[in-house]
């Protein structure tokens, strides 16, 4: 928010945000911009005026806009059309499953290696890892703050508000409490099926020990931006395609089911991962 409010005033040459004080102006400024990119801006222009106690009225105002913005972006999300904005990094899960692998060869001497992990090699360990959720698992940032926990231990577990993997011996699931349609489905609980996935993630688990699965070196959680910027930073790097959650998610369902738009069964069990309908 910082940033794009930094970005936004340089835009009027201003030295303050009195400027925010006249929606009309700032529309006009941003008008040429996507408009994914004027939802952000004025996402950053809202928390900013929120944070200053500003007039209801013009908080009101760039909120109806946000959300002018937002029902064209679900839309288009819905409607299954590849914007122009997505085209050049369009890909599909083939050429991700060869990404995971040119990285998987940088990731397996870390692993043998007796002394830890960079900075820079434990964020290309978790990407790695990210990547290979997302290949098998159409979420959205979800990962975020999401914590490891043993089976045994969740049957005690009070806190409904966060997002667990919980893993036990026979099986592994995901338990999504913190995610965007939550109100609308409530707790969602998916099992992770794929061996080698669950494999891999049980290797991390060990490696990482409980508790918070993606996180900087301090110790605090990736946030969901971060996760998005982390996804994309590397895919750009072993592909040169900038693929975010989103953009993994259309590879992963668009591959599917190009040509198999009959099972629907399927599309059932993919629809409640991502936590919408069908």
């Amino acid at each position: 928010y910082t940033k794009n409010l930094h970005k936004l005033r340089l835009l009027f040459g201003a030295s303050s945000f009195q400027f925010l004080n006249s929606p009309a102006d700032v529309y006009e400024k941003l008008k040429d911009l996507h408009f994914t990119t004027q939802k952000n801006y004025i996402t950053a222009a809202i928390v900013y005026l929120r944070a200053i106690d500003a007039k209801k009225d013009i908080i009101d105002n760039y909120s109806k806009k946000l959300q002018e913005y937002s029902d064209r972006y679900n839309k288009e999300q819905e409607s299954g059309i590849i914007s122009d904005k997505q085209k050049s990094n369009f890909t599909n899960s083939e050429e991700i499953g060869k990404m995971i692998r040119k990285i998987e060869v940088e990731i397996k001497p870390l692993l043998k290696a007796t002394e830890p992990m960079s900075p820079t090699e434990n964020e290309l360990y978790q990407a790695y890892i990210m990547f290979n959720i997302y290949h098998k698992l159409p979420l959205r940032n979800d990962i975020a703050g999401m914590k490891a926990i043993k089976g045994s231990d969740y049957k005690n577990i009070k806190d409904n508000s966060i997002n667990y993997l919980v893993n036990s011996r026979t099986d592994m699931k995901l338990v999504l409490n913190d995610y965007k349609t939550n109100k609308t489905y409530g707790q969602n609980i998916i099992q992770v099926e794929d061996v080698a996935l669950k494999q891999l993630l049980r290797r991390y688990i060990k490696r990482n020990g409980y508790g918070v699965m993606f996180k900087k070196m301090d110790g605090n959680p990736y946030s969901r931006n971060m996760i998005s910027q982390i996804l994309i930073k590397y895919s750009n790097k072993y592909m040169g395609k900038k693929l975010g959650s989103t953009m993994l998610t259309k590879a992963f369902l668009s591959s599917k089911y190009a040509n198999k738009k009959e099972i629907y069964k399927d599309m059932e069990k993919d629809s409640k991962v991502r936590g919408h309908s069908v």
